[in-house]
């Protein structure tokens, strides 16, 4: 059952102009989540009236206390003019948690895909941390399909290329759809990505969080690549 939080802000780390990562000390009982649930943040909208918001944990279990989030910013939105214009370190919110049921399903197959379009990787980071931690990431094939607009809103990708020159099994592809001249890498829309690269293995199951046009897109990428519609869990943002 959700537990309520004084969510306290021990570390705000700027990635982007848009894109922030928030280190959350919750405060009151230990928070217990599975990788891949969410928080939800109790904020207050200027005339008074309650807001909620939903952000998935893009830290593992494992990893303990504080807690990761993170929070893009959308122009006239009351939870990002609060985590951009309002929240310092040190400052705190109400908070819910955990909620959720976008988890790895047990039990775990032998293959597994995942997807992610801007800040819809922080429950995939969750996931994807927790299955190497628990011994199942190496000895799976696990991709990794992570789309942006812009370089700089790459989330992690030090941890992904370090995770993926450990681990042979792990394959992890970035594309960036607004991408600079010297942009080196993939260019353009993630789920393009999935269907050019992501193999047909029988058995696989894909995780992915991301807009709903992506996600239409996506799931009829996996069925032309022969996949039934139910290997797809998703989240949608």
């Amino acid at each position: 059952m959700p537990e309520s939080y004084q969510a306290v802000a021990v570390k705000i780390e700027e990635v982007s102009e848009r894109v922030r990562r928030l280190h959350l000390h919750m405060e009151g009982k230990p928070l217990t989540f599975k990788p891949g649930q969410f928080v939800m943040a109790d904020l207050t909208k200027p005339d008074g009236t309650p807001h909620k918001r939903a952000y998935s944990i893009a830290s593992a279990p494992h990893m303990g206390d504080p807690l990761e989030l993170v929070v893009k910013y959308e122009e006239g939105g009351v939870a990002s003019e609060f985590f951009f214009k309002v929240l310092k370190e040190g400052g705190s919110f109400p908070a819910r948690a955990p909620f959720g049921a976008f988890v790895i399903k047990e039990p775990v197959p032998e293959s597994l895909a995942f997807v992610g379009t801007g800040t819809g990787v922080a429950p995939l980071r969750s996931m994807i941390h927790a299955l190497y931690h628990d011994g199942l990431g190496p000895t799976r094939k696990v991709w990794l399909f992570l789309g942006v607009r812009y370089e700089t809103e790459i989330l992690y990708d030090a941890e992904w290329k370090k995770l993926a020159a450990e681990h042979p099994g792990f394959t992890y592809i970035p594309t960036i759809s607004r991408p600079q001249p010297d942009w080196k890498g993939e260019k353009g829309y993630v789920q393009e990505k999935v269907k050019a690269f992501l193999p047909f293995i029988p058995g696989m199951k894909a995780y992915a969080c991301g807009g709903d046009a992506m996600m239409k897109d996506l799931g009829a990428a996996l069925v032309e690549k022969g996949h039934p519609k139910e290997m797809l869990h998703y989240e949608i943002w």
